[in-house]
């Protein structure tokens, strides 16, 4: 089937630019809306990033504010993962997961790790499409690869859900302290002695 390989082939062959590609200048929002189409696989049913998604993105705190007008490397860096993961996350899940990977790395790094888990996910998809896969076997394929794919989301959320719970508890025991600490104050701001 001339389909299935056509898509065996551009998952093997077809990837984002890498970190030092891109672009050197800064970029205007129609430049970077330009850019992003050639930036992934995109699916046929995929709606093409469009300015008012970047501006949602932006209010959200998925993706960073733009330099005045423009946008730089970090920003072309933080839409491919938006563009990667926007079919298995919501934009708040999102959200928290940029966050998490931006407190930890840097943009340029943050993008080498994230090229590389395209790179893996691609060639493993790829490498799935059996070669003598048959028409009349498209639909049991299907099946077995979306119950994957929903299982694999499961684990995404509820991985998520425990970061999110940890940092409550995090947040919840500095609150506490700060709490405590405020208690040993007198009136005047001093400490008291115990």
């Amino acid at each position: 089937m001339d389909s299935v390989k056509k898509l065996k082939e551009k998952l093997k062959n077809t990837r984002p630019a890498d970190w030092d590609k891109f672009p050197d200048i800064e970029l205007y929002k129609d430049q970077v809306l330009s850019y992003m189409q050639r930036q992934f696989l995109p699916s046929e049913e995929d709606e093409p990033l469009t300015g008012a998604m970047i501006n949602n993105y932006i209010k959200a705190g998925a993706l960073p504010r733009p330099n005045g007008k423009k946008y730089g490397k970090e920003h072309l860096a933080y839409l491919t993962a938006i563009c990667a993961l926007k079919p298995v996350m919501s934009v708040n899940d999102l959200e928290f997961l940029l966050k998490k990977m931006s407190s930890k790395y840097d943009a340029k790094e943050f993008y080498n790790l994230l090229y590389g888990g395209i790179d893996n996910a691609l060639a493993e998809a790829a490498e799935s499409i059996e070669d003598d896969l048959q028409e009349d076997e498209l639909p049991e394929y299907i099946l077995s690869i979306a119950l994957k794919a929903a299982g694999l989301r499961i684990v995404c959320e509820k991985l998520l859900l425990t970061i999110r719970e940890k940092d409550t508890e995090a947040e919840k025991l500095e609150k506490e302290k700060k709490a405590q600490n405020g208690a040993k104050k007198d009136k005047k701001g001093e400490q008291v002695d115990k």
